[in-house]
């Protein structure tokens, strides 16, 4: 039922022994060698996109992954890959610009909760606020943010949508009705 390859790559249990326990191990060191460059370079951080820096650090093994433009290495951590990217100051950036794009989802769905003729709308904004919160997590092994997530950042131009209707239909709410 499953083929060897799927097997080989993701069932086998032997995989998931220490012995076996690669990836783990080298996602392990990527991490640790993001701590050092972090520590180094606090300020301003290495640039955005660099991950040659990272791999180089690795001399006892290959560390990092063979690409058509060589080898490359990152953290496994989108928030300290961010921040060994751009330093404190962009990572604060970083931070204040997902602060806000979460906070617009929830926002959205607590003004939607009290427009009773706007259920589908108050759904949808409780929607995307389900794969916010996942990619905040998700973000903790993988930099989601790196890769075109496309789903996420459609999620948060739907919030900001969907914030500014809830605005304007409380506005409208608010004035007094003309007769």
């Amino acid at each position: 039922l499953v083929t060897k390859d799927v097997y080989m790559r993701a069932l086998d249990p032997e995989l998931y022994t220490l012995a076996h326990a690669d990836s783990v191990r080298m996602r392990m060191k990527l991490l640790e060698k993001s701590w050092e460059l972090l520590g180094q370079h606090w300020l301003g951080g290495i640039g955005v996109g660099n991950q040659t820096t990272m791999a180089a650090m690795i001399t006892d093994e290959l560390g990092g992954r063979i690409t058509p433009l060589g080898l490359r290495g990152s953290a496994h951590d989108e928030y300290v890959s961010t921040a060994v990217e751009v330093g404190i100051f962009g990572w604060m950036f970083f931070w204040a610009f997902v602060g806000w794009a979460t906070w617009s989802a929830f926002k959205a769905g607590s003004l939607l909760r009290y427009l009773p003729d706007e259920p589908e709308a108050y759904w949808l904004a409780v929607a995307c606020q389900i794969p916010m919160l996942g990619m905040l997590f998700f973000a903790l092994q993988t930099e989601v943010f790196h890769t075109a997530l496309k789903g996420w950042w459609f999620m948060i131009g739907l919030s900001c949508f969907l914030l500014d209707h809830a605005r304007q239909r409380l506005r409208e709410a608010a004035q007094p009705q003309v007769a």
